[in-house]
């Protein structure tokens, strides 16, 4: 991983407000800058391992958690999670 320049993935619980807000807008505004940040869809971590970083928003049942586990065990990549009010 390029600490300079990592290649981060935002994935969203949801399209709520807290989606939007925290997690497709600011990789919007990093793209903008020429960040190498893609958005995807709710829950779809599919592509992980093309990328350093995935961040992520209110993942916080035992059914998300063992996933993503499971992700970075594959794939090795980081996530960053905003567990927002639910922890």
């Amino acid at each position: 991983m390029s600490t300079l320049n990592p290649k981060i993935l935002a994935v969203p619980q949801g399209q709520d407000a807290c989606g939007i807000y925290r997690i497709v807008n600011p990789p919007q505004l990093m793209q903008l800058a020429g960040m190498p940040v893609t958005v995807m869809p709710s829950h779809d971590f599919g592509p992980a391992g093309l990328y350093d970083v995935a961040y992520t928003q209110r993942m916080a049942t035992e059914k998300s958690l063992i996933a993503m586990k499971g992700i970075k065990d594959r794939t090795g990549i980081k996530l960053i999670v905003d567990f927002d009010d639910l922890v």
